[in-house]
């Protein structure tokens, strides 16, 4: 997910992407199925062309 090669902060890439995780992981115990997929898709998060 992250390299020390793009010139950014290995720890705060991984800080970034254990939030992240932690986020989808608490927005798919809260929300029902229907209102996590308009989430998804009105954020594009999860999508094919999505930037990670």
């Amino acid at each position: 997910m992250f390299s020390v090669s793009c010139g950014g902060d290995p720890a705060v890439a991984y800080d970034r992407l254990m939030r992240r995780t932690l986020l989808m992981q608490r927005m798919e115990q809260v929300l029902t199925p229907r209102e996590l997929n308009l989430v998804r898709s009105s954020l594009g998060i999860g999508q094919p062309d999505e930037a990670a």
